[in-house]
């Protein structure tokens, strides 16, 4: 239905621009008539479904809450300020401070094994991921 409205809207406009160009294409003594006024009337839109979003977590994180666990302490994993700030909020409990450790440090650094033990919480494995950190 939409579309046979916009293709009765298209053909008015070719009769109407193929009118001006034969009959009044650059002779200002003819009067041109004005283009036909169309209307369109659409049918409503349907609406929409309500869609309910997740609630974050109780503790505002996006991740939920980090692993249970005894943390070690980041000392000594290297000598870069950044990773060690993300190591620090890794050890103090935060899985973002954990996803960031793991998203900047050096692919099989102890900075990206540390956070892969979810901060010491966990023994490190080959098959260690720092997804395996959190919870819902």
């Amino acid at each position: 239905m939409i579309g046979l409205a916009i293709g009765a809207v298209v053909v008015v406009t070719a009769v109407v621009v193929a009118l001006v160009v034969f009959l009044g294409g650059g002779d200002d003594d003819v009067p041109v008539a004005a283009p036909p006024t169309v209307t369109l009337s659409l049918p409503p839109l349907p609406s929409l479904p309500s869609i309910s979003l997740p609630s974050l977590p109780s503790d505002g994180s996006l991740y939920g809450s980090i692993i249970e666990g005894t943390p070690t302490s980041p000392d000594g994993l290297g000598d870069d300020a950044e990773l060690d700030g993300y190591a620090q909020d890794c050890f103090d409990g935060s899985v973002e401070g954990c996803l960031d450790l793991y998203a900047s440090s050096p692919v099989d650094s102890e900075y990206e094994r540390y956070a892969e033990s979810c901060g010491g919480r966990v023994p490190w494995t080959e098959e260690s991921t720092v997804f395996d950190c959190f919870t819902s």
